[in-house]
């Protein structure tokens, strides 16, 4: 989003998201990929033989696809953390700002609420990468929210509205919620109406 919206850190293991078995296996998948490509180094400066060399950069290629996807697991935990008003990289500004919305007496929640393709489906196949079956994943819509870390007032929506502007060309749809201090909820709430106002729009 922007530095309008604050983050508190988080470990990335406290973050509850089907991601997380993703993540585990590209490491898995990395370590053995690391075994293996420094096994074939080993071997091709010892016997400079072609297939070896043919050998060691389908080693270097399964090592970076394992990084990426290491990479891409972490970006969809860290998406869930937004969702829950934190993140899992350490930063000075994610540890003062949720200090001072704690202090901030608001009158209203304000919600930021958004709907994109980043979310990962199981399609109930499997796929065969390096000698090992891994579930295979579809892009699918996902629901995100994140709270508006100020005071509760007027001028805090209007201020939400127009930062929201300024990034709705990048979701599905976008949308400011306002909702009572009593709501137990408001991230839940905020994802299942944007849902709801993008089947609407469809």
């Amino acid at each position: 989003m922007s530095e309008s919206i604050e983050y508190v850190y988080a470990k990335i293991s406290e973050i509850d998201t089907p991601a997380q078995g993703v993540l585990n296996q590209a490491k898995e998948y990395k370590a053995r990929a690391w075994k293996r490509l420094q096994s074939i180094r080993a071997r091709v400066k010892a016997s400079h033989l072609h297939a070896d060399r043919l050998a060691l950069i389908k080693a270097e290629s399964a090592h970076k696809e394992a990084l990426q996807m290491e990479r891409d697991a972490k970006r969809q935990i860290e998406r869930r953390a937004n969702e829950l008003g934190k993140t899992i990289y350490k930063s000075s500004s994610s540890n003062r700002g949720p200090l001072n919305y704690r202090k901030a007496k608001a009158t209203i929640q304000i919600v930021l609420a958004w709907a994109d393709m980043t979310g990962m489906e199981a399609t109930g196949r499997q796929i065969l990468k390096d000698m090992n079956y891994f579930p295979e994943f579809k892009p699918c819509v996902k629901a995100h929210s994140a709270m508006w870390l100020r005071r509760g007032t007027e001028k805090d929506i209007e201020k939400a509205e127009k930062h929201l502007d300024t990034i709705k060309g990048d979701y599905l749809t976008a949308r400011v919620f306002v909702y009572p201090r009593e709501e137990k909820q408001p991230l839940e709430r905020a994802r299942i109406e944007i849902m709801n106002y993008l089947k609407e729009e469809a």
